[in-house]
């Protein structure tokens, strides 16, 4: 039986993982990212699904807390929860879990909290189902791009 495809690509500002097993290297591009306490940000759904249990469980100490509220469209409520979920979490990093919805809200988290802190917040964005994790260890950086 053929291996399944592996391939990773690496750019200025994010790096892409792609394959069967890239839930589970989660843990691994948040330590590479240099996080020591994340918030996961997902839904309720996927907070609670096999996959979401699956990647708490493997980054076990490093989340902090876990916001489970996204929504499409990013709602400004939405936002302001999160936002403060991870100030009080006091958090160096974000976790998202799952589409869009979950990862704009985490562009957005971080976006925040780096104009607050002036630090550099590490971000990595999975989904199960689409097998593809993606990191931006400098979301500020990005923006200077």
């Amino acid at each position: 039986m053929a291996s399944p495809v592996r391939s990773v690509h690496t750019g200025l500002t994010q790096r892409l993982v792609f394959g069967p097993q890239a839930l589970d290297e989660v843990p691994t591009l948040v330590r590479e990212v240099g996080c020591r306490r994340v918030l996961l940000i997902t839904t309720e759904g996927r907070a609670e699904s096999e996959g979401g249990r699956r990647l708490v469980q493997r980054l076990g100490r490093v989340v902090a807390d876990v916001f489970s509220g996204a929504a499409p469209h990013v709602p400004t409520s939405i936002l302001e929860g999160a936002v403060s979920a991870a100030r009080s979490a006091g958090v160096d990093g974000i976790v998202s879990l799952g589409g869009g919805s979950c990862a704009d809200l985490a562009k957005a988290v971080c976006w925040f909290l780096e104009r607050e802190s002036g630090a550099k917040i590490g971000m990595v964005s999975t989904g199960p189902e689409r097998d593809q994790t993606m990191t931006l260890p400098a979301f500020e950086d990005a923006l200077k791009a």
